[in-house]
C-alpha cells in the first residue's frame, strides 16, 4: 500500500490517500514503476486547509522524517515521509497560509 499527502488540493482540502500499488519497494527506498490497483484508492483523511496551524519537523526518528501537524482546535498528527527532505518540503508547505479561495 502507498499512501500519499496532497496538501495543495485544488479545492481548499488537505488530503491523506492510500491505494495498492503494483510495484514492490520499502519505506527507505524510492517507489516506481507500479501503477495503481483499480479500485484500490481510499481517502483516509480529509480536512479544510484552514482548519492547520502548523507544522514542524520532530525528532522522532533518528532518520528526521516525522513531522507533526497541529490543528486549530489543540489536536495533532504525527506523520512520517520516507526522508527528511520531504517532511521538511511538506511541513514548509503545510505552514503556508490558506490561500483567500479555500477560507
Amino acid at each position: 500500500m502507498v499512501t500519499e499527502i496532497e496538501p495543495t488540493a485544488s479545492d481548499g482540502l488537505v488530503r491523506i490517500t492510500s491505494y495498492e500499488d503494483t510495484a514492490r519497494g520499502s519505506r527507505f527506498l524510492e517507489w516506481g514503476g507500479g501503477r495503481k490497483v483499480p479500485g484500490s484508492e481510499a481517502v483516509l483523511w480529509s480536512l479544510p486547509r484552514n482548519e492547520i496551524v502548523g507544522a514542524e519537523i520532530r525528532r522522532f526518528s533518528m532518520a528526521e522524517s516525522d513531522f507533526k501537524i497541529s490543528f486549530r482546535d489543540g489536536s495533532w498528527a504525527r506523520l512520517t515521509t520516507t526522508s527528511s527532505y520531504e517532511a521538511r518540503r511538506i511541513a514548509a508547505l503545510l505552514c503556508e497560509p490558506a490561500s483567500v479561495e479555500s477560507q
